[in-house]
């Protein structure tokens, strides 16, 4: 059986790609801060996927918007509130909290083995 050119540029570019997801992977267990994606945006609303790997910290911020915000699977987290009072929190998926502006949002580390994910509905 001969190798074509074609089956050398597919098998490259699989490989290509198991490597970059593998160096994705590696970073979000690293830790850092959570990786947000805009999935859609017009001048109502905008709606981010959030992922929180093992580790990662969200800083305090102030909110500026309502939000809900839906967590698309199970997470474990530690809140640290700008007095320093720190609580644990787990969620479950399809668990929905509400945000208001203008609260300050303390810091978030995700104190879970695994990555999180969560769905940010910000209405303007």
């Amino acid at each position: 059986m001969s190798v074509g050119p074609r089956w050398v540029g597919g098998s490259a570019l699989f490989l290509i790609g198991v490597l970059s997801g593998a160096l994705v992977s590696s970073a979000m267990d690293a830790g850092g801060t959570p990786l947000s994606t805009t999935v859609l945006e017009n001048s109502r609303v905008q709606v981010e996927e959030v992922t929180y790997a093992g580790g990662a910290v969200r800083p305090a911020h102030t909110r500026t918007h309502d939000q809900a915000i839906v967590f698309v699977s199970d997470a474990s987290y530690e809140v640290v509130y700008p007095d320093g009072r720190k609580v644990a929190r787990s969620r479950r998926a399809g668990e929905t909290i509400w945000q208001s502006p203008g609260g300050a949002a303390p810091t978030l580390t995700n104190s879970g083995g695994h990555a999180y994910r969560t769905i940010v509905v910000s209405l303007k």
